[in-house]
This record gives C-alpha cells, structure tokens and sequence, in this order.
C-alpha cells in the first residue's frame, strides 16, 4: 500500500487509534516544549532546543507535550497542547522491526499527516511523509553512528517541489549545529547549541 493510500485510509480512524493504543500506555510524562524525538533530532531540526520535564499535568496545557510510553518504554502517543486549554493535537506511532508509523490528527480529529521511517540496524533510513498539504521524501546517511546528512525532497499538493540537504556539525558525538544547504545555494542554521 502506498503511502497516498494509507493517508486516505486512515482520514476518519481517530477513535479507532484513540481507543486501542490506550489500552497500551503504561506511563506518561509531561514536558513545557518538545522533549523527546521519535526521528533523529526532529524538533531540533525545526529549531527547537529540548524542553524540560515536569512533575504532573500542569494548569495550563499551551505548549505542553505528554507523552504516553507503552511496557517496552516506547513512545506511543504524544499529544501538544494547543492554545486552548485542554485541546490537543494527537501523534499516534506504531512500531514493528522495520518501520516506525506515526499518524498526527488535529484536535478535531482530521488527519494532519501520515510519516513512515524504514529502519535498518536501528537506524533510520528513509522517511516518507503524505500530508493535507503536500508530500515529503527523505533520506538519511551515516558516518558510523552519527546521522551527517539528510536529502529532502518535498511537494505541495500542486506538485511544485524544493530540495535541500540537511548537515549535521558535531562536537564529539553531540550534534552543535544542524544547517539546510538547498539545491538553489541558499542555506539556512536551523539548530546551534550556542545560540
């Protein structure tokens, strides 16, 4: 099944997804801003430095990610607090040996996005995304264990596309900078520790 299948399968699935990955969720722990990554520094690649945790649910959930851990300390869900109190957009993520699947669904329970990660070696190597707005392919390389480059390629739905490549700086083996460099020359520091 393609990916274009899948996301049309799964538009009106909320309560399905809802209703069994809960009856999986052993924990959850709360956190102000993104705090764990499923993809290799995925909200770093957005330009976000790591939340911190907190004790317990807080007041207002604005801004707030819980995330739900099934018994073998996976991340099965992961729900952002939206400015609405109480409101939250839900990731629902799905693993077997060779893939990582998430679903993200609004807080009206319309589907957002369908992401599938293809693992080898515990690594993953590709990543492919169907989105109400458009399409995305990526592929991930290695430098031993160190993730050094990403190839982007995305697509609107008018199938009108950007390239780019995303390279990972190093110190030691903790990443310190993470640029876009596009096809087109322009580049772009997403991430610096420094900063």
């Amino acid at each position: 099944m393609s990916i274009t299948q899948a996301f049309s399968e799964e538009q009106d699935k909320f309560d399905h997804h809802f209703t069994e990955i809960n009856k999986l969720i052993t924990h959850e722990e709360w956190t102000a801003g993104q705090y764990f990554n499923i993809g290799p520094y995925d909200f770093q690649r957005s330009g976000f430095k790591q939340g911190k945790k907190i004790n317990k649910k807080p007041i207002s959930t604005k801004n707030k990610y819980c995330y739900s851990f099934d018994i073998h300390n996976n991340i099965i869900v992961i729900k952002h607090g939206l400015s609405i109190n109480n409101q939250y957009n839900y990731e629902f993520i799905y693993y077997d040996s060779s893939r990582i699947t998430s679903l993200l669904y609004a807080s009206n329970k319309t589907l957002i996005n369908i992401k599938i990660r293809n693992i080898v070696d515990n690594k993953v190597q590709t990543l492919d995304l169907k989105g109400v707005r458009g399409s995305k392919h990526e592929e991930y390389f290695y430098n031993d264990n160190l993730l050094t480059r990403i190839r982007v390629d995305q697509w609107n739905n008018d199938q009108q596309g950007t390239s780019f490549n995303v390279l990972f700086s190093y110190n030691g083996e903790e990443v310190n900078k993470i640029k876009n460099i596009f096809d087109n020359g322009y580049e772009e520091v997403k991430y610096d520790i420094e900063k």
